[in-house]
């Protein structure tokens, strides 16, 4: 048993921790506060030459044209062929603008590797000197960022430390509260008399019951399974008349067996019936284009003796069209689900067959003028055959257009000359520019590719093209 005085002792001890406690948390509060005041600001420190680095200028004080590439329009992304149509007047002149940017590193980190890739938004591009237009910026070139804004140091968070410092203090103080209070109620418990234990209670004696009882209970259960058996027995005959009843029953189902047995060979004939009436549904082509969506083919043309070379490239396709197929081989069966189907050209015995209406934008025909145009005349001939619509821009293939072809001035940019165009089918043109190039880039888009446009001529491949070739003498 503790000594007298030995709880309030510890009472006392409880009580003082949590004091103790809060003054040593809070004592150094005064010197982090003012250490972090006399620090100096990082963000200030420094000569000027320093600010200017992390500005993301370049130092050279010449001045420089330059192009800053905007967010994709109805879901087209820029290319340069675009860019300098619009800056330099001649969309030809795009390789100078990729000579300038070549490998340059852009702010997200990309580089400019490919003259006919599409660029990313927010790209820095230089230009040539005699660049002009509205979307001509001109000074510094900007280039991504030496350095990176500084990162807050131990010293700057030192004055932000001090609420956390007085939240750990109260935590602390609450804490030891609690020990104190466990300790006084501990106490209290100490000096509380416990009551006596109650004797235990005296309990009587057992008496076996007579056995005259047990012999009574025993012939009554006797009695009880002498008359389930009187009533088992009474059951035997209607389970004897059950059993001559379904006997009776067997000579029906034998005769029942040949009627059903005849009915077999008309149930045959119908079955036959429908086989031979039921429509074939032609299977699903495999599609050409592998999980890489890029596809790069030699082929030969479908008209023409001897025949073009035709070098096919698609990359991509439409958004929208992951779940279908864009081109498969094909030898003379159909090509059931797809929308613009058109025979590209051959290789041996199988045909290579592209539905535009998987193409990401447009299809160009470039390559040897006059083995251009055939090719395109050929390919608008064959999408008339097999009922699609099919309009020229201009006098493309002269005074003689193919048959069942639609002829319009120039290519439309408006919205209501959009809305009035046939589909589904293609529109067929020259080389374009300006406006009009970018209006027949986001085309297939806003017509939920139900009107794909094809550029002949000398005009930049897009991602889906053929490049026509006449053979050699």
């Amino acid at each position: 048993m503790p000594p007298p005085g030995a709880g309030v002792g510890r009472l006392r001890v409880g009580l003082m921790l949590p004091l103790l406690g809060v003054v040593a948390l809070l004592g150094p509060l005064p010197l982090v506060t003012a250490a972090s005041a006399a620090a100096p600001s990082p963000a200030v420190s420094g000569p000027a030459g320093s600010v200017a680095a992390t500005a993301g200028v370049a130092a050279n004080p010449a001045t420089s044209r330059y192009y800053v590439v905007g967010a994709p329009r109805d879901g087209q992304r820029e290319y340069l062929y675009q860019i300098a149509v619009q800056t330099l007047g001649d969309g030809n002149r795009y390789r100078e603008i990729f000579e300038l940017n070549q490998g340059r590193p852009q702010p997200d980190g990309g580089r400019l590797t490919d003259p006919l890739t599409a660029l990313q938004p927010g790209w820095v591009l230089e230009l040539p000197a005699d660049a002009k237009g509205t979307s001509v910026q001109v000074g510094p070139l900007p280039t991504p960022s030496a350095t990176r804004s500084a990162e807050p140091t131990a010293d700057s968070a030192g004055p932000s430390a001090t609420p956390y410092l007085v939240g750990a203090a109260v935590l602390v103080l609450a804490v030891l509260l609690a020990v104190g209070l466990w300790l006084l109620h501990r106490h209290r418990r100490a000096r509380t008399p416990r009551p006596a234990t109650a004797p235990a209670p005296v309990t009587s004696p057992t008496v076996d019951a007579a056995p005259a009882d047990t012999a009574t209970s025993q012939a009554d259960t006797a009695l009880r399974q002498a008359d389930t058996a009187l009533r088992q027995a009474d059951t035997v005959p209607n389970q004897v008349d059950a059993a001559l009843s379904q006997a009776d029953t067997v000579p029906n189902q034998v005769d029942a067996v040949p009627s059903q047995a005849d009915t077999v060979p008309k149930q045959l004939d119908v079955v036959v019936r429908q086989v031979d009436t039921a429509a074939v549904v032609p299977a699903q082509p495999v599609s050409a284009m592998g999980e890489s969506r890029r596809v790069v083919v030699n082929l030969e043309s479908l008209t023409g003796a001897p025949p073009d070379r035709l070098d096919v490239r698609l990359i991509g396709v439409a958004t929208g069209f992951a779940a279908g197929v864009p081109c498969a081989w094909l030898r003379d069966e159909p090509f059931p689900a797809a929308t613009l189907p058109l025979a590209l050209g051959r290789q041996g015995g199988r045909r290579f067959v592209a539905d535009l209406a998987a193409a990401p934008d447009i299809l160009t025909i470039t390559g040897t003028p006059s083995a251009a145009h055939r090719q395109a005349r050929a390919m608008a001939e064959q999408l008339h055959a097999a009922g699609l619509m099919v309009t020229v821009v201009g006098d493309l293939f002269g005074a003689d257009l193919p048959q069942g072809c639609r002829r319009v001035a120039a290519f439309p940019t408006a919205e209501p000359d959009i809305a009035r165009l046939p589909g589904p089918g293609i529109i067929v043109s020259g080389g374009l520019s300006g406006v009009e190039l970018t209006t027949a880039r986001g085309l297939a888009a806003r017509t939920g590719h139900r009107v794909v446009p094809v550029l002949v001529g000398e005009v930049v491949r897009t991602r889906w093209s053929v490049r026509v070739t006449e053979p050699q003498p």
